[in-house]
């Protein structure tokens, strides 16, 4: 408290400029230049600090539904322009733009431009606009798009998206949907626990402990186990 009264303030000098701007306005010891709650909002509605933040989209959505207060998305909607995107190959806006359109109310609920918006920026590069695609095809429910689910969730994992990782490592690891093989499944499991995610982290612990679809290693199990406490903060 001390530390605040005095203007003291944690070092974020290696934070990309636009987080740095954003933290100091919000945190100015003076009122008339600390950040509104509506500047706030203004500031989050650029895609960017989703991209930062690894913001989940449908959590976001979700928010704005339960309070029926869509201003994020309203601010990203009018600032939206498509052709100039693509100009600038920011893929993650348009899939941002497409995900818009599966919001369960009817200002924006469009299938048809969901769908067309997400496969778009998941062809041209974006992980979670691929991871995504992969999941509105697997609720789609028909045989024909199994094939597809498999390699768009394969390429999201590919690009680096852990979630995506965690998921198909399941798919390798059941052989549901693909055919099995517990070897790769592993790796791409390890990898997204490696990488910092939390089902990844717990469930290769978990097999670490139990030695289930890989060798038992109490010591290594005790290091994934305890990240996994550390980040679902468990005493």
């Amino acid at each position: 408290y001390q530390n605040v009264e005095q203007g003291i303030r944690p070092d974020i000098s290696n934070l990309p400029l636009f987080i740095q701007e954003f933290f100091n306005k919000c945190w100015s010891n003076d009122p008339m230049k600390r950040a509104t709650f509506d500047d706030i909002i203004d500031m989050l509605s650029y895609s960017q600090f989703y991209s930062f933040f690894n913001v989940n989209n449908d959590e976001v959505f979700n928010y704005e539904c339960i309070c029926n207060d869509f201003s994020i998305v309203d601010k990203f909607v009018e600032m939206f322009d498509y052709d100039e995107a693509i100009e600038k190959e920011n893929y993650y806006d348009i899939y941002f733009y497409g995900t818009i359109h599966m919001i369960e109310n009817p200002k924006y609920y469009d299938k048809r431009k969901a769908f067309k918006y997400i496969k778009f920026a998941a062809d041209k590069g974006c992980a979670d606009a691929m991871l995504k695609y992969s999941q509105i095809l697997s609720i789609e429910q028909n045989d024909e798009n199994k094939s597809e689910v498999a390699k768009y969730l394969k390429m999201a994992a590919d690009n680096g998206n852990t979630d995506a990782m965690f998921s198909y490592s399941y798919e390798l690891l059941t052989g549901k949907e693909i055919p099995l093989n517990k070897k790769e499944g592993i790796e791409y499991l390890k990898k997204a626990a490696d990488l910092g995610n939390k089902n990844a982290i717990d469930t290769y612990g978990s097999y670490l402990y139990k030695g289930e679809l890989i060798d038992k290693n109490l010591k290594e199990a005790a290091k994934y186990l305890k990240k996994s406490a550390d980040l679902f903060n468990i005493d």
